[in-house]
């Protein structure tokens, strides 16, 4: 069985089928309906908004999977962390790397599991705390937490090898092509996810 995308709307006999991801419903090409059926993967309109987010890209696609809206205040808060926070400090370089290259494998892995509604309620319930202690200024803290989840769901999904080849390999940059202050925003992720 297909697994529609769930921003995927049925239409009538008298109504095209639509796509809600950009928040207003546009009429699906039938080009692009293959991706629909496909839980949005590759689809180009799932990933100009979820592929070039401004939230994270593991906060973006559980707060998808929850029906939670873009300005949802856990995102709003983790948003604020990675651009007042991560970009403006070496120290985190690894943190914005960790999210772009293995942050969107994590999230593909997580939006087509059968259980995703259950995992997903988890993951914000830790995100959440994530997001309590940024806010209060305990930085390394959050970075950590961060982290360690993502590290945890890296063996959950048992991609503990690509996530080492990636990770012996700088994550994928080469030398000078690293900018932090664009970092966060899954710049890597179509290459990421296409070689999985």
């Amino acid at each position: 069985m297909a697994d529609w995308c769930n921003h995927f709307e049925l239409g009538g006999i008298f109504s095209s089928n639509t796509c809600n991801v950009s928040g207003r419903r546009e009429n699906i090409p039938s080009t692009y309906e293959y991706y629909c059926k496909n839980g949005g993967y590759k689809c180009p309109w799932y990933e100009q908004a979820y592929g070039s987010s401004s939230g994270c890209f593991i906060t973006t696609v559980t707060c998808s999977i929850l029906g939670k809206e873009d300005n949802d205040p856990v995102m709003d808060s983790l948003r604020a962390f990675r651009d007042g926070v991560l970009q403006n400090a070496e120290e985190y370089d690894s943190v914005l790397k960790l999210y772009d290259r293995v942050g969107p494998i994590i999230s593909f892995k997580l939006f087509h599991d059968k259980d995703r509604n259950e995992k997903a309620a988890k993951l914000y319930s830790k995100l959440s705390e994530f997001a309590e202690i940024a806010n209060k200024g305990n930085h390394n803290e959050a970075a950590k937490k961060y982290i360690m989840m993502t590290l945890r769901l890296v063996a959950e999904y048992s991609v503990e090898k690509e996530y080492r080849d990636i990770r012996d390999d700088d994550f994928g940059y080469k030398a000078g092509e690293f900018d932090r202050k664009v970092a966060g925003h899954g710049k890597k992720m179509t290459k990421t996810i296409e070689n999985q």
